[in-house]
């Protein structure tokens, strides 16, 4: 092929193409009053919507008329005017974008003081790349970085994954399926972010036989020192009970922008969330979907990728994995898919098959139970065998991101094992050598990080929302049900150097347990008849409370794995400590307890949790040292004067 077969449009053809005006918020126009609808039938525009610099728009739709004006407002309110320049009964073209920003844009008419807004859509700056097809291919395009063509990035239909040539440019033979095409994100490059999204796929919306391209550009970045924080569970869904999307965006993102700030000076900052952002069964009631989740992204502080949870199916598709997708994918993009920051490989899975059976809710527009089953589909297995073999080697880290947990730990051996359906994932990986692999998971609203063989880790990431936001709004105390604080996880990368540390939100990295004086827990789980009548209706934890025994003391370290190192010290003198699986007393206090007096029931309870320590003392009153190390080094420590008091202060 010659090299770069495409062309781009000189500066003087633009000039002579171009009749809008750009300007800033201080010259907009003055006629447009009246908010009308119904000028324009059928509007239809694509989203995203790819222009090159000078390309004129076409826009499908029915009445337009001479004189009519296209606006364009982005998220800072300036604003892109474009004038009428021919017309037909179906559909209308309007005069080009001189210089084309990639980004979200409100887009309506107007027309002799009326105006017409037909919403917001994403506007993607791509290239005047004139490739030509080729036999069998359904989908072509180029990958490019400052006007010039980059050879050799992955790009996958979901299915296939072929390498651009020399010349930037790639052909997919592909029925179009999985309904989207991705760049495979190579490392020192990044997309743009659209609202914090990343802009590395485009929908295949041609027919199955039909040709259609799609350009990706990537800048150069340097991200071989690089954090990503891993959150999980959000579950937002208007719910006045809890007030959740008010403290997401109060509490959640100013805590996630004073963080990430002060990482600025480490390298970049991105987000991977382990899925349930949103919460199925309100996708109706309370009108909270994922198309609403995605409009709150454009105050989101870092550069964030996603991942599929339970919660994020459409709840009024039944029996239809892949229908009930289809909200996530017009909104999110593809529910698999792989990217390289540094040298680092991520790939996020879809690990949920959404079953939804039964009769559901009707009413809200719930078909089934929202029933499913946790399992990494063969067409997911059968594509990262062709994504683990453009990782030529097989020392770097590799991540895979999943919202059900991949692996468990025993209650009671504390051994790790694999869920049923992760070894065929896991022979595809240490099958091809690696050596270095940490998986990602949300879901349980727990902080597990277990090692199942010096090759694999899971990250078992407590929720940013706690206990689905409860605990804040009841006791003022954002606690999930292992104790854990509501938080994040923060995955740190120097080159091949791996880090991680839990964040909880409102406090800094240098938390990470809480302890206990169980004499003071006894003493008021005996005397507040609030918790008394509580552990009347809770055999289990009535007895692990009360059989512990006097002058021990409770330590919960949120962040345990192998490596870490507990010591315990009174009076000069090392105290023995024991693991347990036993419950958070502080959850108890801050949720089970007042939730169950309010409601005479409750769901989500105060659960058992395996990083637990009881630490026994000779003495009631002595001065406890006690001192965490993980495996980093890193240290953090309590001095516990005892009697130490237990109430909802001690968050």
């Amino acid at each position: 092929m010659k090299p770069l077969r495409f062309l781009l449009r000189g500066f003087a053809l633009i000039a002579a193409l171009t009749f809008a005006l750009t300007a800033c918020k201080d010259d907009r126009p003055t006629d447009p009053t009246v908010a009308v609808q119904g000028m324009i039938k059928d509007f239809m525009l694509p989203t995203p919507l790819s222009l090159y610099d000078g390309q004129p728009i076409e826009v499908q739709g029915k009445g337009f008329r001479t004189g009519d004006l296209l606006r364009l407002v982005d998220a800072s309110g300036s604003e892109i005017i474009l004038t009428l320049t021919s017309c037909d009964a179906a559909s209308a073209l309007f005069s080009p974008i001189a210089t084309v920003v990639s980004g979200e844009y409100t887009i309506a008419l107007v027309r002799a003081g009326r105006i017409e807004t037909f919403g917001k859509y994403v506007v993607r700056k791509t290239i005047n790349a004139q490739i030509p097809d080729r036999t069998g291919a359904t989908v072509k395009g180029m990958v490019y970085c400052d006007g010039q063509p980059l050879a050799g990035v992955g790009v996958s239909d979901g299915v296939d994954i072929v390498l651009t040539d020399a010349d930037g440019c790639y052909w997919l033979d592909s029925n179009k399926e999985q309904k989207h095409v991705f760049v495979i994100i190579p490392s020192g490059y990044e997309p743009s972010f659209i609202s914090s999204l990343p802009d590395m796929w485009a929908p295949l919306t041609a027919p199955a036989g039909e040709v259609e391209q799609h350009n990706f550009e990537l800048f150069q970045v340097n991200n071989t020192k690089h954090v990503v924080l891993m959150t999980a569970d959000l579950h937002l869904a208007s719910r006045t009970t809890t007030n959740d999307q008010w403290r997401y965006f109060n509490n959640f993102i100013p805590d996630v922008e004073l963080f990430a700030n002060s990482l600025a000076s480490y390298g970049k900052v991105y987000t991977l969330c382990l899925g349930d952002m949103t919460w199925d069964l309100y996708w109706y009631s309370n009108r909270y979907s994922i198309a609403d989740y995605k409009a709150s992204l454009s105050r989101y502080p870092t550069p964030i990728f996603h991942t599929m949870g339970n919660h994020d199916n459409d709840p009024a598709v039944s029996n239809n994995d892949r229908g009930a997708e289809e909200q996530y994918r017009k909104e999110l993009g593809p529910t698999y898919y792989s990217f390289n920051l540094g040298q680092v490989h991520y790939i996020v899975v879809d690990n949920i098959v959404y079953r939804n059976t039964g009769t559901g809710d009707p009413a809200n527009n719930v078909a089934g139970d929202r029933s499913y089953t946790a399992s990494v589909t063969q067409n997911q297995l059968d594509w990262i065998v062709k994504d683990l073999a453009l990782v030529a080697d097989k020392s770097a880290p590799i991540v895979i991101a999943g919202h059900i947990p991949f692996y468990s730990i025993n209650s009671t051996t504390f051994a790790v094992s694999r869920g049923s359906y992760v070894s065929a994932l896991e022979n595809l990986l240490t099958g091809e050598g690696f050596t270095n692999i940490n998986f990602f998971s949300g879901h349980l609203h727990n902080n597990k990080t277990m090692t199942f063989s010096p090759a694999i880790r899971e990250h078992n990431v407590a929720a940013v929302c706690s206990t689905w936001w409860w605990t804040e709004a009841i006791s003022n105390d954002h606690i999930c049900t292992d104790g854990s604080p509501g938080g994040y996880k923060v995955f740190t990368v120097d080159g091949r150097n791996l880090s991680w540390q839990y964040k909880p939100m409102g406090g800094g990295v240098d938390s990470q347990f809480r302890a206990y004086d169980m004499n003071r827990v006894k003493q008021y789980f005996g005397a507040n008849a609030d918790a008394v009548a509580y552990l009347n209706t809770n055999v289990a934890m009535k007895s692990a409370i009360q059989s512990v025994p006097d002058n021990v003391a409770l330590i919960n370290i949120w962040g345990w794995d192998t490596g870490w190192s507990l010591t315990v010290r009174e009076n000069g003198a090392t105290l023995p400590y024991t693991r347990k699986t036993t419950y958070d007393p502080l959850h108890a206090i801050s949720y089970s307890v007042p939730r169950y007096k309010a409601a005479g029931s409750l769901t989500f309870p105060t659960e058992l949790t395996t990083h637990m320590f009881l630490v026994q003392s000779a003495t009631a009153d002595g001065t406890l040292e006690i001192e965490v190390r993980d495996n980093f080094g890193n240290i953090y420590r309590e001095t516990m004067v005892r009697p130490k008091n237990f109430n909802l202060a001690i968050q």
